[in-house]
């Protein structure tokens, strides 16, 4: 909660759920605490577009769950209505961690991939 009140509209909420079904549950259960806002659905096994579902609501949510085929993990994620922007481009970090224990191993290979068209 410390986190997202110094990082406001910029933290992600983000479950991840081992398959279609759990995620249809959850749904059931909670939707109607989300209220208004945006949500993506992803395949975790996806890539390039594919695989994704978008809500408009908590409502909604429970509709396009209903239509996820995923085989494996889904990740469900709140959509940010104020991305971060590098040049008027969506921007996205990436960096790659192991946890073992109570220590994290970072690789050092991390990027950032920024959208090729500017955030409308």
């Amino acid at each position: 909660a410390d986190l997202q009140k110094r990082m406001g509209e910029r933290t992600l909420y983000s479950v991840t759920f081992p398959n279609a079904a759990a995620l249809r549950a959850w749904a059931a259960a909670h939707a109607l605490a989300l209220g208004p806002g945006g949500w993506a659905i992803k395949d975790a096994t996806a890539n390039s577009g594919a695989g994704l579902w978008f809500c408009a609501s908590g409502p909604d949510l429970v509709v396009e769950a209903a239509k996820v085929d995923a085989r494996g993990e889904v990740v469900l994620q709140r959509y940010l209505p104020n991305p971060c922007l590098w040049k008027g481009r969506k921007l996205q970090y990436r960096a790659y961690a192991v946890w073992r224990g109570r220590r994290c191993f970072l690789y050092r290979g991390a990027m950032a991939q920024v959208c090729a068209t500017p955030y409308a």
